[in-house]
């Protein structure tokens, strides 16, 4: 798997990886920015949700800073001190300048080969990444089976492409290999908002994030209390599900599972993981339903049909292998299983 990049600046540190960047932040800002909504120690960005790339150059009386602007947010130059409290602009000192220069000219790059997406709701990257999982799955099963012995969720969004977006359920991902079943893998991950059950936590209300998860087995739906270690689980099986289908908005995805008298929506999914969901549902539809069919010709051409049975003890009669009485009544049986 190929190495990424990295730089470190001052409040955070920065990971170009293939499809993504990460920006884990450090410490003391970590400590400033658990005031405000978001409240994850790191911020997982897709290449195909930057629009561009903001640079303020350092010197040796005051930091620069890189800053990620994402598609439908503000595109105007930002101060160092608000650069140091955003979550998507990293401050650096002039001694590491250069290897941020580097992730932004790299970033530059490969914003360059993707094509304008502004006339369609699926770029050509994400159709890119779906392409390749569609020839890899499932032949790669056994690495998905791998990760999922290891618990290792972030290596499985790896696989498929998409950066690994905990934000809300990460209680749940702790839990989730609690609730696996002995040999059941898990192909994709991502969380969403879905409407209350009649069994979801007392202290839940209206919407709540889910974490969403394609097993080999089913779609698991997993949500937390947040006071207590309850969590609720809903599992839809896979022979339950007509079709899947995912829409993809500027920033956010829908996930729509069609179980044929209803329809289970998750709203609010990160755009990125929406497809792999999508894709990888219906591609492993498609293979659960082959293995039945070849399973039934399989039964189908073992099995003897009744006249045929009728032929072969008539055979046996004949070589006095069995009485006529014999013969009379198990041919009455056969004739009656018609």
């Amino acid at each position: 798997m190929q190495q990424p990049i990295i730089a470190k600046g001052v409040n955070a540190s920065v990971e170009l990886h293939i499809n993504f960047i990460r920006i884990l932040r450090t410490e003391f800002f970590k400590n400033i920015l658990r005031t405000s909504q978001r409240t994850l120690n790191y911020e997982d960005i897709h290449l195909t949700e930057i629009a561009n790339v903001n640079f303020k150059s350092a010197n040796a009386i005051r930091n620069g800073y890189i800053h990620f602007i994402r598609h439908g947010t503000s595109d105007r130059q930002i101060s160092v001190m608000e650069a140091a409290n955003c979550s998507t602009a990293v401050v650096f000192m002039c001694t590491r300048q250069n290897s941020f220069l580097a992730i932004k000219s790299e970033i530059e790059s490969r914003l360059k080969e993707m094509p304008d997406r502004s006339s369609s709701s699926s770029t050509d990257s994400e159709l890119s990444i779906c392409s390749a999982l569609t020839k890899a799955f499932p032949h790669n099963l056994s690495i998905y089976a791998e990760y999922t012995k290891t618990k290792n969720w972030k290596a499985i969004c790896d696989l498929n492409g998409v950066p690994f977006a905990n934000f809300g359920t990460r209680k749940e991902l702790i839990f989730l290999s609690d609730y696996l079943e002995a040999d059941e893998a898990v192909i994709a991950i991502t969380s969403g908002l879905m409407k209350q059950t009649r069994n979801s936590n007392f202290s839940d209300a209206g919407l709540n994030t889910w974490l969403v998860v394609l097993t080999t087995d089913r779609f698991m739906f997993l949500d937390a209390a947040l006071l207590s270690k309850s969590i609720d689980i809903q599992s839809i099986r896979h022979e339950w599900v007509q079709a899947v289908s995912f829409s993809q908005g500027l920033l956010l995805g829908n996930i729509s599972i069609d179980l044929g008298s209803r329809v289970v929506e998750i709203a609010n999914c990160p755009k990125s993981t929406v497809a792999s969901i999508g894709v990888l549902a219906n591609k492993w539809q498609k293979e659960l339903k082959e293995r039945a069919e070849k399973s039934s010709k399989l039964k189908t051409s073992n099995q003897i049909s009744p006249l045929e049975s009728i032929e072969r003890l008539a055979k046996l009669h004949s070589e006095g292998m069995i009485t006529k009485d014999e013969f009379q009544a198990a041919k009455a049986k056969l004739l009656s299983s018609l």
